[in-house]
């Protein structure tokens, strides 16, 4: 990441940009706007290049299979759907529900009372529209990096990598290619390019190296979102 915390600069930079405002109001909170985001991310990807045993289909990998842990050090041992509902208890299944069961589809939309996102699929890359509360429409950014950082397939077996993402300001070819994929007409969103880099994490007492083995190919988030597991939790 350029920053010490890339989604939160991120976030406050789109607050900005949409709001027209350099500190934030809570009462501007509940404003409209909308985002379109492209991803250097293949999730059917992910789930293609790792055996997951048994699994039925995705949703059961998602759901049941694919273990999570909150950081180097610890094995939190969640299931992907868990590790998100503790972290974004209002809507941490939403996208989740709709990459496992419409994967293959690639053309989808969800739309609730607060929000509406649309996406669509290209070949290593996922386009979304994402409209509605402004806090509502960053908290879904926040949480798609961060699934396009963990779920997507490592280079080495048994090699721990750490996947460092980057959100930049799409540039205008960018913005056009995106507005045709999702077939938007003139729009004031503001257009965001994610992407994606590894890096190899040397053994070390402070990177966990004790559960290091109980993962095939682990893939640690720059900074998780999750500190430690929820003493409260329950599934």
């Amino acid at each position: 990441m350029p920053e010490p915390d890339s989604l939160a600069v991120v976030a406050h930079h789109f607050y900005g940009e949409a709001l027209g405002v350099a500190d934030i109001d809570a009462n501007l909170l509940t404003v409209n706007s909308s985002i379109v985001l492209t991803m250097d991310w293949d999730p059917l990807e992910f789930v293609r290049d790792y055996k997951f045993g048994d699994a039925a289909n995705y949703m059961d990998i998602f759901n049941n299979v694919l273990t999570m842990t909150s950081d180097g050090c610890n094995v939190q041992a969640l299931t992907c759907r868990q590790y998100l509902m503790q972290k974004w208890p209002a809507n941490g299944t939403t996208i989740l529900a709709a990459v496992g069961q419409d994967m293959l589809r690639g053309n989808i939309k969800v739309e609730a009372s607060d929000y509406t996102i649309h996406w669509r699929k290209q070949p290593g890359k996922w386009r979304f529209w994402i409209s509605g509360f402004i806090h509502t429409v960053v908290e879904f950014i926040r949480q798609l990096v961060w699934m396009g950082s963990v779920l997507r397939p490592s280079p080495e077996k048994g090699v721990l990598y750490r996947s460092y993402p980057k959100c930049e300001l799409s540039i205008q070819s960018e913005q056009i290619a995106a507005s045709k994929i999702l077939d938007l007409a003139k729009t004031n969103s503001l257009y965001y390019t994610v992407t994606y880099s590894l890096e190899v994490v040397e053994p070390s007492i402070n990177e966990g190296t004790c559960w290091q083995p109980l993962f095939q190919y682990p893939i640690m988030a720059y900074r998780p979102p999750i500190a430690r597991r929820a003493d409260s939790y329950q599934d």
